[in-house]
């Protein structure tokens, strides 16, 4: 055994709650080095955080920090932004309304259109010193243009020629502030540039700490690692090919993320490697020689919005003695449940003027003990895997989570949805994509978001080339059928597609309660039962006119009351409400509210009665139910009523239940966030059928029987694309368009009454990144994934309804008003 190798297995170092061999520290621990390093908890040791150097080999992967390297920041002394990659997502909301225009690739060079008149940047910024910013710019119908760094005027560039060139501005450090900043360029033309305008192409944008100024266009830019060349793969002992990052000196990431529940043990771990190639003017002796002396160090600290940051590592690294892979494990536990940033720092004080030298991080993520992140279960993978004979899809129209029992509500009685839950499956925080009707049922229907079907505004139709989940499973030979009391889900919004049997009872003038509807429903499957089928079944009583048998009203309003509220006319009354055309007392209020949870209890008696004539029929155990709504209620917890006008969570937090007698875990809950995608192909899953690549949601199906999904964790919703909403662990994100920005802890204020914005920004970076990265990808499916892959879609052409009296008079009678 050679020396090096006998170090190797000598006594290890342990320092902060690392643990790694001698070798990769060198002499520091015997010179005394890092004795001023942080414990991972601030301020005292604290051996949770010690960890067996691989220890964390025997744990799943919670979070692949490759495959989401789009949630790191690229620091290079300085932030670089790279617009040929997915890793500019999450600093321009995904080019959500923010000038950016598609990715593209021409003549060797990926990079992003800039469009229009305007185009912004979001970025965080720790430094207390000014900065240089760098921008590869390529001008199309732009000749110049003024910059404006957190909505200050700073430079103006005039633009050479039409060729590729670098620009720098200098910023003065008054300009820069800590926490998220922006940049605001504004192309100008000979003429006003149109919103579709293309003004400039643009290949990165590089935020230099501290640079030097240089106002004339340089053609060689900085020697920068991208993304592509930092997250890849490596060979990794007898494995083969490995994901890895590739960190090269005085460059680190810094990765926003949620850290596991303590749960959990959560752990960062990798293997680690030096690897260095000779350049053309040195030999290996000489290489070998500077490289002993670059005094190279890897650092490794966290930071959360709470507590300052936490030095876990901090040691000198000996190249001769990291020629082979390594095991490091960091344990997180105090920082487990929480949002942090996480900064892996590879530095040397030597200028390094190539990529010659780098740290190889093979294998690098969170691991977490104690849950499956792998496997398929058996019962629904293998050779005898459970598949249901049929799938219902209860979509209770205007129904809020916190108004059922289940989901927390005090003085509610709805026993048979309580019922379902308690035999079947919850999933707390569930989330409706859109606050009204049409796309959010769009989405169940399709497996696409709002954005991708377009279907989102009061007069457009479902495109002709989206397809629905009826028709992908009539086209597999299983009857389907639709019950459906709302008349945005209708054949003249192109819903009728796919049926074998349909009705419409708000088209068809027949009655729309649940006693009406359930029955017609159990009348279809008593003769149908022999067949495989799926049934969408659309209820609508919580909605208005709010109306309820005057035993179910009396259940939550038995005084008297002589005011102006009529059931009958709670449509109109919201309406005028909205308005401020009609004012209401507290009893009033307390009356409407009484209104509506009646017509929620009354629908659950007769989803009671539906369930037991399944029973009856011997269904339950052949059949999945899936309960759930499209959007919730308002009743002035953000000073209006109804919904279809706002994205908080009395709109977009709903019930989601899924039943599946004697195969599921009794009284399960989900806590991970998801919404409305999930829908399509979880049926289709669980009914044995392949479900088409284009759904843009997974199946929750391996979830539901006991396989987790790597972090992060997202609900996402919008209100027509005007308001969007990420909704993750605790955590609310709103954007009111892309200026007005809402961030919020559900858990400390579920009605989201206080905005952290201004003192959580490690939060906000990390919420705006999803969004970000949501917007930007082509492929929905993916959006979580650094990859930038091709839409699975094609192109999607609105289309509008032609209205009729008829049509107007039913959406008027249910709250909406046809223009």
């Amino acid at each position: 055994m050679s020396m090096k190798m006998h170090r190797r297995k000598a006594l290890q170092c342990i320092t902060a709650g690392v643990t790694i061999p001698t070798a990769i520290l060198a002499s520091s621990c015997k010179e005394g080095k890092g004795q001023n390093i942080k414990s991972g908890k601030p301020g005292s040791h604290n051996s949770d955080i010690i960890s067996k150097k691989d220890g964390w080999i025997k744990k799943s992967l919670g979070f692949n920090m490759v495959d989401r390297i789009n949630l790191a920041v690229l620091m290079c002394q300085g932030v670089f932004i790279d617009f040929g990659t997915s890793d500019h997502f999450k600093y321009t909301l995904g080019r959500w309304r923010s000038g950016w225009g598609k990715c593209l690739f021409k003549e060797g060079i990926s990079f992003t259109q800039a469009i229009g008149s305007s185009s912004r940047i979001f970025f965080p910024w720790s430094g207390k010193t000014g900065a240089t910013i760098y921008l590869r710019i390529a001008p199309r119908n732009a000749k110049f243009a003024s910059l404006y760094v957190n909505n200050k005027p700073v430079s103006k560039i005039d633009f050479l020629n039409q060729d590729w060139n670098t620009y720098n501005v200098q910023i003065a450090p008054a300009m820069l502030t800590e926490g998220e900043n922006s940049v605001l360029i504004r192309w100008m033309g000979e003429q006003d540039l149109s919103e579709t305008t293309e003004a400039a192409w643009v290949d990165y944008v590089y935020i230099q700490d501290g640079g030097k100024n240089n106002t004339q266009p340089i053609k060689t830019p900085p020697i920068l690692p991208s993304q592509n060349s930092i997250a890849g793969k490596t060979e990794f002992k007898k494995e083969g090919m490995v994901p890895a990052l590739f960190l090269y000196p005085n460059t680190s990431l810094s990765y926003y993320l949620t850290i596991p529940d303590d749960k959990e043990e959560p752990e960062l771990g990798f293997y680690l490697k030096f690897s260095s190639t000779p350049t053309k003017n040195s030999t290996s002796t000489a290489q070998q020689g500077k490289l002993e002396n670059s005094n190279y160090r890897l650092t490794i600290s966290v930071r959360t919005d709470s507590e300052p940051q936490t030095v876990l590592l901090d040691e000198k690294i000996s190249p001769s003695d990291l020629d082979s892979f390594e095991p490091l494990g960091v344990m997180l536990t105090n920082f487990a449940g929480k949002i942090a940033k996480i900064d892996i720092k590879f530095s040397s004080d030597l200028n390094h003027q190539n990529n010659s030298e780098k740290l190889i991080l093979a294998k690098p993520g969170l691991y977490v003990s104690g849950k499956n992140y792998v496997q398929a279960p058996e019962i629904i993978r293998g050779k005898n895997r459970v598949v249901a004979k049929n799938a219902i899809l209860l979509m209770i129209d205007t129904l809020r989570a916190d108004f059922n029992t289940c989901y927390g509500a005090k003085n509610m009685k709805t026993p048979v949805l309580d019922k379902l839950a308690s035999e079947g499956v919850m999933f707390e925080n569930f989330c409706a994509v859109e606050d009204w009707t049409k796309p959010s049922c769009a989405t169940m229907l399709t497996g696409l978001y709002p954005v991708t079907h377009k279907t989102q505004t009061e007069n457009v139709v479902l495109p002709k080339n989206v397809k629905m989940i009826s028709e992908e499973i009539k086209a597999r030979g299983i009857q389907t059928a639709a019950f459906i009391a709302n008349g945005y889900i209708s054949e003249k919004f192109g819903f009728k597609r796919g049926w074998d049997y349909y009705e419409n009872y708000i088209r068809e003038g027949k009655p729309t309660e649940a006693e009406n509807v359930y029955g017609k429903v159990t009348e279809w499957i008593e003769k149908n039962k022999d067949s495989r089928f799926f049934a969408y079944v659309h209820t609508i009583d919580p909605h208005v006119p709010y109306d309820p048998p005057e035993d179910f009203l009396r259940l939550y309003d038995p005084a008297p009351y002589s005011g102006p509220i009529k059931p009958r006319m709670t449509h109109i009354q919201l309406e005028e409400i909205k308005k401020g055309k009609m004012d209401v007392t507290d009893r009033d209020k307390e009356r409407l509210v009484s209104l509506y949870k009646g017509e929620i209890s009354y629908h659950d008696k007769y989803l009671g009665w539906f369930m037991q004539k399944l029973a009856d029929m011997g269904m339950l155990e052949d059949t999945i139910i899936i309960a759930t709504a499209d959007h919730g209620e308002e009743f002035w917890e953000h000073g209006s009523v109804g919904h279809g006008h706002s994205i908080y969570q009395e709109l977009v937090h709903i019930p989601l239940v899924v039943y599946w007698k004697g195969k599921l875990e009794p009284g399960s809950k989900v806590s991970e966030n998801y919404d409305h995608t999930i829908i399509a192909p979880t049926i289709m899953d669980a009914l044995g059928l392949d479900f088409p690549n284009y759904f843009e949601g997974k199946s929750v199906l391996p979830r539901i029987f006991g396989q987790h999904n790597e972090y992060p964790h997202a609900g996402l919703t919008n209100h027509q694309s005007e308001r969007m909403g990420v909704w993750s662990g605790k955590i609310k994100l709103q954007m009111h368009g892309p200026l007005k920005t809402f961030l919020y802890d559900l858990e400390k204020d579920p009605m989201c009454m206080t905005n952290l914005q201004k003192s959580h920004q490690i939060t906000l970076f990390y919420m705006k990144s999803l969004l970000g990265l949501f917007m930007g990808a082509p492929d929905k499916k993916e959006w979580k994934s650094s990859t930038l892959s091709k839409e699975n879609v094609g192109d999607i052409q609105v289309e509008e309804v032609q209205w009729d009296e008829s049509l107007k008079k039913q959406l008027q009678i249910l709250g909406y008003v046809a223009q």
